[in-house]
């Protein structure tokens, strides 16, 4: 009997090819296409894209990095609270409901940020950035997609995670135009437009009606007691969190940590397109590489292109050092959002995978909360992009020990 929503079984295609590819993604196209939708425009709430507005946000609201690293601290952390609660619900909300909720709760978190006259307000929009954007749209993409497929589990994740680089390619540079043209303040109206009017609108054409899963006996508490009484789990954390961290103290400084280079924000806004690209081939080739293997096998290549972009950054400062940078920066994407899209159901099972995934989803958020306020303290005390990609690279290479030692790779 299948788990989740009771859908129907998808048709399947042997992997091996780029046929099986087209034959997959036409036999189950609307489902298919609401993951990569919803992916794509939770990137009004992923660190890449507010990090975009850093500059004229501290300069409006007259904040230092470390100032504004802390509000971003402050309203990720209280999105992070939230979301212990909201993200177990798509384990018994119907799927079209949970989802039209929280692209709704996105759309209104873009407008308050186009109005905030405060630093208060300011906070309130970036927790509701965060809470809808990195948290419930994607949480909804992520878990329907690892729910909804068995057999071919990878490959779907794999394409639904296109929605990902997607926007990350096509938004910062439209971002980038949009706000030196009209100003940062009326981008952000034009995101909550563009969410109300044309992604909720297509999110449920996309999406059949469809029951709420059948409940399931765990609950978050049930959740949290499990995973952290499995000492494999809590050897797997630092490997599993660390990427979040690290990706988004780049991304929320890329501004400051690109002039210290004098890369400026049109060279960034190309390399955001070799981020992008590398990142969509190598989410397509885990996809069937997950299937073939599981993610458990692959598990231990997780910090691979992460150390490697943060060791490059010690390379020197040409200009093709930031393409190099996004590039293994893309494919630490492709591989971190592809295996963690697929491990946990394939340790725990999907029955309660909201709940699992919620568990992992607070514990991400507060990570990647901490992230901006201590970057931004060691640029504010002279610490370059050198300095700081060795340190990242020097704790990755720890957690990796961590993660083996723990043996969640091993059946």
């Amino acid at each position: 009997m299948r788990a989740g929503y009771g859908l129907s079984t998808p048709q399947t295609q042997p992997v091996g090819s780029l046929v099986s590819y087209f034959r997959f993604v036409a036999a189950n196209a609307p489902f298919l296409g609401f993951g990569l939708l919803l992916a794509c425009f939770s990137s009004f709430g992923q660190t890449f894209y507010i990090g975009l507005f850093g500059a004229s946000i501290r300069a409006e609201f007259g904040l230092s990095h470390a100032g504004f690293g802390s509000l971003y601290m402050a309203g990720t952390l209280a999105s992070g609270a939230a979301f212990a609660f909201a993200g177990r619900a798509i384990d018994r909300i119907a799927l079209r409901r949970y989802a039209a909720f929280a692209l709704a709760g996105l759309a209104g978190a873009c407008a308050l940020m186009a109005t905030a006259a405060n630093s208060i307000l300011l906070t309130a929009a970036l927790c509701g950035l965060r809470f809808f954007g990195q948290g419930l749209v994607t949480h909804t993409a992520h878990t329907a997609t690892a729910r909804h497929f068995e057999g071919d589990r990878g490959k779907a994740l794999s394409i639904v995670m296109l929605g990902h680089p997607l926007g990350e390619a096509l938004l910062p540079p439209i971002a980038v135009a949009a706000a030196a043209w009209l100003g940062w303040r009326e981008v952000w109206w034009a995101a909550s437009a563009l969410l109300v009017f044309a992604i909720l609108p297509a999110a449920m054409l996309l999406l059949p009606g469809m029951p709420a899963p059948a409940r399931s006996a765990s609950s978050r508490s049930g959740a949290w007691s499990m995973l952290f009484r499995d000492r494999r789990f809590l050897l797997a954390l630092p490997a599993v969190l660390v990427p979040a961290f690290v990706s988004t103290g780049f991304a929320f400084h890329i501004v400051p940590l690109a002039a210290e280079r004098s890369w400026d924000m049109k060279l960034v806004a190309a390399a955001f397109s070799a981020f992008a690209i590398v990142k969509v081939a190598t989410s397509l080739a885990m996809g069937p590489a997950i299937d073939r293997f599981s993610a458990r096998v692959l598990l231990p290549a997780l910090l691979l292109p992460l150390i490697a972009a943060c060791l490059t950054l010690s390379a020197g400062e040409a200009t093709w050092i930031a393409f190099l940078f996004m590039a293994f920066l893309g494919a630490s994407g492709g591989v971190t959002q592809t295996l963690l899209g697929a491990i946990w159901a394939e340790v725990y099972g999907t029955g309660h995978l909201g709940a699992i995934r919620s568990v992992y989803f607070v514990l991400m958020v507060f990570s990647s909360a901490l992230a901006p306020a201590a970057f931004g303290r060691a640029i504010d005390a002279g610490a370059g992009l050198a300095e700081i990609g060795l340190a990242c690279a020097a704790v990755m290479a720890g957690a990796k020990l961590l993660l083996l030692a723990g043996g969640l790779n091993r059946r």
